[in-house]
């Protein structure tokens, strides 16, 4: 009697358990690689992705970088511009140049930089600042241009020779510190 009541429940928690074990997971590598994780605790790379329901403004969104300005301070007769570059959705950055005009007063060009970032893990962020040579309250706005090329990846690197490639990837975040824009 005891025995078969031990192998009842054995069976019945067999049963249960077989609808508890989680289903497949997908999930990228920070290299970038697409693998599954099975409910059985393997994992294997993925063949397909997985059927996920996209808006149209994911599809649409093509930008991998965001840049944000996170400070703006005169240093003399000297405008210091601090920026942020997050790597959201890119492989490893290797080389991002940036080019950065100050307009002046009746959107006249002042001066050109170019910011480099360099070895941006994704979902790290890299800090630089751009020094223009006037006073802060002198530049009306600040166009992001430019980054006609760029090296992405580890393993195999991806050299963008298409003009206009990089800059598409990089989102320019509205600032309330000083206009900026693309």
């Amino acid at each position: 009697m005891r025995t078969t009541y031990l192998l009842s429940l054995l069976l019945i928690l067999s049963a249960c358990t077989k609808n508890i074990v989680p289903q497949d997971i997908y999930a990228t590598t920070e290299a970038g690689t697409r693998v599954v994780l099975k409910g059985d605790s393997s994992w294997e790379y993925a063949r397909s992705t997985p059927n996920l329901k996209t808006t149209k403004e994911q599809k649409e969104d093509k930008t991998k970088v965001d840049l944000r300005v996170v400070g703006k301070w005169d240093a003399g007769i000297s405008c210091r511009i601090g920026l942020s570059l997050t790597n959201r959705k890119a492989r490893f950055i290797r080389n991002l140049g940036i080019e950065l005009t100050a307009y002046v007063q009746n959107d006249i060009e002042f001066e050109t930089l170019i910011v480099g970032f360099y070895g941006i893990k994704p979902t790290k962020y890299q800090y630089r600042e751009a020094i223009f040579n006037t006073p802060c309250k002198n530049i009306q706005h600040i166009l992001v241009h430019g980054s006609d090329y760029c090296s992405v990846g580890e393993d195999l690197v991806k050299f963008s020779t298409t003009i206009g490639e990089c800059l598409e990837s990089i989102n320019v975040e509205k600032s309330e510190i000083i206009n900026i824009h693309k």
